[in-house]
This record gives structure tokens, C-alpha cells and sequence, in this order.
């Protein structure tokens, strides 16, 4: 399985397919899982200037995802992070965010080349999956 934003997806005989989840705040099932459990998914809000008629005020506006609370964070799964735990796990009180993934088994085909793409949310967020793995296969980008 995947941690945090970070994938991975596999393509084999000309056909791709991802392994992985996200295990962020835009996978509606995570959401679901956290608010379950007790937290609350809202967007990071910044200052910005209002537009009219608030053109002269800040007031908050959301920037980037949504994060999770308590705690901020954009993953909604995490190995290591004291304060990222339940308490239940060994973390601090009030939090919601398990050290624990998916797992997944996938029976691979005998005598067929397969191929696996593990990369990060930064990765991830650059280019769509599909495309991705249709790099892995030769078969996009610009041969750089």
C-alpha cells in the first residue's frame, strides 16, 4: 500500500493499473474515516485582500487542500509521527491520524514482464496517474 499522498501503480502487458489509494484529504473514503474516528477535515486558510466592496480588509481564504484536525496535515495515514498518532497507538491525545496503510495483494501473471511505479504526492500531483504509467509503458512524455 501507499503512505501519505506517495503511490504506486503497476503496468503490465500494455495495460496499467494503480495499486494504491490516496491516503489524503481528497479521497472522500479517508474523510469519512477520519470524521469517524473523531477529527474534522476543513480547508488551510491564509490571509488574503477581500474584493469589493472588502477590497481594503484581509479576510481568510482557502489555499491548497484541505487538512486534517487535529493536526494539519494533508495525509490521512502516517508511519513515525508521534503527532500524527491516535492515542490509542502511542501518539498524542486528539489525534486521528493512524500509523498503519492499506495492504493489498495482487497475483502477478508467470511469464509476463511487470513493471512498478512507487513515487511521492509530489510526483503524483505533477501528472495524472494514467499518464504516468503510460510513461512507464513508452508510450508518453518527450522522450527526455
Amino acid at each position: 500500500g501507499g503512505e501519505g499522498e506517495g503511490g504506486a501503480g503497476a503496468a503490465a502487458a500494455a495495460r496499467a493499473r494503480m495499486l494504491t489509494d490516496d491516503h489524503g484529504t481528497t479521497n472522500e473514503a479517508e474523510v469519512a474515516r477520519l470524521r469517524a474516528a473523531g477529527g474534522e477535515v476543513r480547508p488551510q486558510l491564509q490571509k488574503a485582500f477581500g474584493r469589493f466592496p472588502r477590497c481594503c480588509r484581509l479576510v481568510d481564504v482557502p489555499a491548497g487542500k484541505p487538512r486534517a484536525y487535529p493536526g494539519g496535515l494533508l495525509v490521512t495515514r502516517a508511519f513515525g509521527d508521534y503527532h500524527s498518532k491516535l492515542a490509542s497507538l502511542g501518539g498524542a491525545p486528539g489525534t486521528v491520524v493512524p500509523d498503519f496503510s492499506a495492504v493489498r495483494e495482487v497475483a502477478l501473471e508467470a511469464g509476463t514482464a511487470h513493471l512498478l511505479l512507487m513515487a511521492s504526492d509530489g510526483v503524483w500531483d505533477a501528472l495524472p496517474r494514467e499518464e504516468l504509467l503510460e510513461i512507464l509503458l513508452g508510450g508518453g512524455g518527450d522522450g527526455d
